[in-house]
């Protein structure tokens, strides 16, 4: 059983920095994507590397254990939702709505 918990603890660490590293690269790419000579070409090869590098973390941590992944997905989830928190202010607000209002 301590096994199996351990397990999981792992697979929320894996994925709350596979989210991070994500998260990271979506900044860098928003920061730059204005001075971008080509800034589809930018966007999308960002998304590409960012989606395949997220999908190959998550393969390894889930090691043939669906609820290994879905305990790393939750991480994901949390992670991002701490994100969003954090830029946009509206959400610390209370407020809803188009843009905040």
């Amino acid at each position: 059983m301590v096994e199996l918990a351990i397990g999981w603890l792992v697979a929320a660490l894996a994925g709350a920095f596979v989210a991070l590293l994500y998260f990271a690269g979506l900044w860098w790419t928003v920061q730059r994507v204005a001075e971008a000579r080509y800034p589809v070409a930018l966007l999308s090869a960002s998304f590409v590397l960012r989606a395949g590098l997220a999908v190959g973390a998550l393969w390894l941590i889930m090691q043939g254990d669906v609820w290994r992944v879905l305990v790393a997905l939750g991480a994901f989830l949390i992670v991002r939702a701490v994100v969003l928190w954090r830029v946009r202010p509206s959400l610390r607000e209370g407020r809803t709505g188009a843009r905040g209002q």
